[in-house]
């Protein structure tokens, strides 16, 4: 999301500010929330390209049993996917894109 700024900062400081973690080693923000046995991963944002199973070994512990993603993970191929449904929420976009083929879903934190 480029051009919106505000809308991240909005989300780091207000939305996420007990979920927002520095992970060193891959130069990474992580926003993310352990609730009993399960991972909610909201965002990742990095400068640079980061192995999404690097990060996910660092968190994963042995009580966790599911990763709930609120993004599209690249790299995953063994990640069951299902379709979410909220209709309160809607997708504008300001320039021609072709509908994916696969099922996808923007980072939380760039939703208005």
């Amino acid at each position: 999301m480029t051009g919106r700024e505000h809308l991240s900062h909005f989300y780091y400081i207000l939305g996420f500010g007990d979920a927002l973690y520095y992970h060193s080693e891959c130069d990474a923000l992580l926003i993310f929330e352990i609730d009993g046995s399960e991972l909610h991963l909201f965002d990742i944002i990095a400068a640079q390209p980061i192995n999404l199973n690097d990060i996910l070994s660092s968190l994963l512990t042995s009580e966790i049993t599911t990763v709930n993603f609120y993004f599209t993970p690249d790299g995953l191929p063994h990640v069951q996917s299902a379709r979410m449904e909220n209709p309160e929420d809607t997708l504008f976009v300001r320039s021609k894109i072709e509908e994916p083929n696969t099922p996808f879903v923007f980072p939380l934190t760039s939703h208005a």
